[in-house]
């Protein structure tokens, strides 16, 4: 992956996405293109005054048959078909969120505290990297939410995105998860994510929270 080279990288992550047609997917590719060479720019900007690029753009966005679900799949087939021959393997998960302050916001979700203006998405991210170069070789999941302003009315604990996405990279990776060691900050520091690492013979490194007794040992080393 080059971020030197963005046709190349649109090409190789979305060429395979399972669009209904193949002339949407040569559309997504294009457009991931322009963006990627345009990072943190908008839409309109990243098509340099290119019409027909930014109207295609736009009616691939519109499009009911264009799934965000299937375009996320194929990049994460791609990296997990780079991973195969990499010796040990750094799964860097953390989780971040995208905060939006104009009028649709509204619609999104709360963030931070309750006297925070911007509202948006929690999204939570697994990027694999190559232990012994620190390449980076892709993202193998991510996952994203609006939090409820009434914290009862929500699904599910936000807690369980730590074992759902050790569930999915086990799932898109096989047996490349042995290889694969797991690197979290604080917040991974809960029960259900330690209980899920350990069941699956999976190596981890989380940064304590928590004073915990460890088996084995006397005295606790905290």
């Amino acid at each position: 992956m080059s971020i030197f080279n963005p046709e190349k990288w649109a090409k190789d992550h979305i060429q395979h996405a399972n669009l209904g047609d193949s002339r949407r997917t040569e559309r997504l590719v294009n457009t991931c293109a322009n963006m990627a060479g345009s990072s943190g720019k908008s839409i309109a900007r990243a098509c340099h005054g290119h019409e027909a690029r930014l109207e295609g753009a736009y009616r691939l966005i519109r499009n009911q048959h264009v799934s965000p679900e299937m375009i996320r799949v194929a990049g994460f087939e791609h990296t997990a078909s780079l991973v195969k021959d990499v010796p040990e393997i750094l799964a860097l998960e953390d989780t971040t969120s995208l905060s939006y302050k104009h009028q649709v916001a509204e619609e999104l979700g709360k963030l931070g505290k309750i006297t925070d203006k911007a509202r948006g998405w929690g999204v939570h991210s697994v990027m694999l990297l190559d232990s012994h170069c620190t390449r980076t070789l892709g993202l193998i999941h991510q996952d994203w939410w609006c939090r409820p302003d009434n914290i009862d009315d929500a699904d599910e604990k936000e807690s369980e995105k730590w074992p759902d996405a050790s569930y999915f990279c086990r799932q898109r990776l096989g047996e490349t998860m042995s290889k694969v060691i797991s690197v979290c900050d604080r917040e991974a520091d809960i029960l259900s994510y330690l209980q899920d690492k350990q069941k699956h013979n999976e190596r981890f490194v989380i940064r304590a929270k928590h004073l915990r007794k460890i088996e084995g040992v006397e005295q606790n080393p905290f």
